[in-house]
């Protein structure tokens, strides 16, 4: 999960007027350690969102389900990327660099 935390830093000189300057920081919980249930749930995910061809969805999950005991993340990750057809959103990508991190 992505936790954002906003710090707001504001300035004023005296005879200049008043002067704002805001710094954002947006920091992510790192995640620790993903389970192979986890792993399999995400992919399936990915590929259900991102692949439009159904036959080559079906193809996908059934790659999963085969190799439950160890997902082939970095196969599938690859397919997704090659198949997919609109833009990663940002937490879908670090979903991917998890997936890509734990069993890649």
């Amino acid at each position: 999960m992505i936790t954002a935390y906003f710090i707001a830093v504001s300035f004023h000189r005296p005879g200049d007027g008043t002067r704002w300057f805001q710094l954002i920081l947006k920091i992510r919980e790192p995640q620790i350690y993903m389970t192979k249930e986890e792993c399999v749930s995400h992919l399936i995910y990915l590929i259900e969102k991102y692949v439009d061809d159904p036959e080559n969805s079906r193809e996908l999950i059934s790659l999963i389900e085969e190799q439950k005991d160890r997902p082939p993340a970095k196969v599938l990750i690859y397919k997704i990327f090659e198949m997919h057809t609109v833009k990663f959103s940002d937490d879908d990508k670090i979903l991917i660099n998890d997936i890509s991190f734990f069993f890649g």
